[in-house]
C-alpha cells in the first residue's frame, strides 16, 4: 500500500497559484521597503514618498508580473495597490508579507517582527495565494534563535488555521567579530543555510526560500556548490526556492543552475532582475529597462528553471502521492 501526503486543500490551491502547471515556482520579489528608498533616494532614503513606493512597486509589477508565476509585494507599498491598479494580472499568485521592515535587537543578535494591523487572517481575506515572512536566523545564536523558532511557529499555527501556504525566507547575518564579506563567513555559510533549513522547516512552513549557500567570489568548484544545494533539498522538510539577495544578475543565474541542480522548484528574486531599473532617474528609461533587460532575464531563467529544476510536487513523490478528497470532506472542513 503506498503512502499519500496529505496536503489541505486550501494550502493546495494557494501552492498550484503561486507555481506553473508544470510544478516549476518561478516569483518575483517585489517586496522591498527601506531597501527600494535607498535605491530610489540614495542620498536621502527617508524623503521618498508613499507615491514614490507605490509607483516603483506598481510599475515594476506591471512589467514583470505576466512573466512569472507570482509576486511578493508588502501590505504598505503594493499587495492591495497592484490589484486596485490592475498591474497585477489574475493568472499570477501573490504573496503578502507579514513581517516589518529592519529589525528589533542588536545587528549581532536579530529579532523579527511584524507589520502592526496586518497578518494571516488579513492576507487570507485579501485573497493572497500565501504568506511570506523573512526571518533573520543564525542557528549558533541560541537566545534569538529560540525567539525566532517561536515567531515561525506561530506564523505556521496561523497559516494551517486560515488554510493558506507559508513560505519562509531565512537570512543569516554575521555575529560579533564575524563580517559576512569575508572568506571565512563564506566557509561557514553553507552550514548556517542546511541547519536553517533543517531547524525551520518543521515548523509549519511549507516552501522554504532560502538563501544559496555558496558565494562565488570565494568558491569555484562546480561539484561542491551542486552537493551543498543537495543538502538543503536532504535538509528541509519541504520544497524550496532559492533567493537573489541582490546580488548582480550574472551571478544570480548561476545560483540558480546550481540550486536546481541540487533539488529546488525555482526562485523568488527580487534585486537581480529589476535593481538597475528603479535606479534610473527618468521613468521613461525605467520602463524601457524592465521591458527589455529585465524580461529577458525572467525568460532566461525559466529557461533554466524548466531544463534543471524539480517541480515542487516531486518532493513528495510525484502528483499521484498526494492524497485526493474523498466524499463528504466538506463537512470535516
Amino acid at each position: 500500500m503506498r503512502t499519500l501526503v496529505k496536503i489541505s486543500v486550501g494550502k493546495l490551491r494557494g501552492i498550484q497559484e503561486l507555481s506553473s502547471a508544470d510544478g516549476f515556482l518561478m516569483m518575483i520579489a517585489m517586496d522591498q521597503r527601506g531597501s527600494l528608498a535607498k535605491m530610489l533616494n540614495p542620498g536621502n532614503p527617508d524623503s521618498v514618498s508613499y507615491e514614490q513606493m507605490e509607483e516603483a512597486k506598481v510599475d515594476l509589477c506591471r512589467i514583470l508580473a505576466p512573466y512569472g508565476t507570482a509576486v511578493l509585494h508588502d501590505p504598505e507599498f503594493g499587495a492591495s495597490q497592484s490589484i486596485t491598479r490592475f498591474a497585477l494580472p489574475g493568472n499570477v499568485g501573490l504573496l503578502a508579507a507579514v513581517e516589518a521592515t529592519g529589525y528589533k535587537g542588536s545587528s549581532t543578535s536579530r529579532l523579527t517582527t511584524l507589520v502592526e494591523n496586518w497578518g494571516v487572517e488579513k492576507v487570507k481575506r485579501m485573497g493572497a495565494s500565501a504568506v511570506k515572512l523573512l526571518l533573520y536566523y543564525r542557528p549558533d545564536e541560541k537566545e534569538s534563535a529560540e525567539h525566532q523558532r517561536k515567531l515561525v511557529k506561530q506564523i505556521g499555527d496561523e497559516c494551517r488555521k486560515c488554510d493558506i501556504p507559508f513560505v519562509l525566507e531565512p537570512m543569516s547575518y554575521a555575529l560579533k567579530g564575524e563580517d559576512k564579506n569575508s572568506p571565512q563567513f563564506a566557509d561557514r555559510k553553507p552550514k548556517i543555510v542546511i541547519q536553517t533549513a533543517k531547524e525551520l522547516t518543521p515548523l509549519g512552513v511549507d516552501i522554504l526560500k532560502s538563501e544559496f549557500p555558496g558565494d562565488l567570489k570565494f568558491h569555484k568548484d562546480p561539484d561542491q556548490l551542486t552537493k551543498w544545494c543537495k543538502e538543503i533539498s536532504n535538509a528541509t522538510c519541504v520544497p524550496w526556492v532559492v533567493l537573489s539577495a541582490g546580488v548582480k544578475y550574472e551571478e544570480f543565474r548561476e545560483n540558480v543552475v546550481y540550486s536546481c541542480e541540487g533539488g529546488c522548484s525555482g526562485y523568488l528574486a527580487g534585486r537581480a532582475i529589476w535593481q538597475e531599473a528603479v535606479k534610473m532617474t527618468s521613468r521613461e528609461e525605467r520602463m524601457k529597462f524592465l521591458k527589455e533587460t529585465s524580461v529577458a532575464r525572467l525568460e532566461e531563467l525559466q529557461q533554466i528553471v524548466r531544463a534543471n529544476a524539480r517541480p515542487w510536487y516531486d518532493f513528495y513523490g510525484g502528483m499521484d502521492k498526494i492524497e485526493v478528497t474523498t466524499k463528504g470532506w466538506h463537512k470535516e472542513y
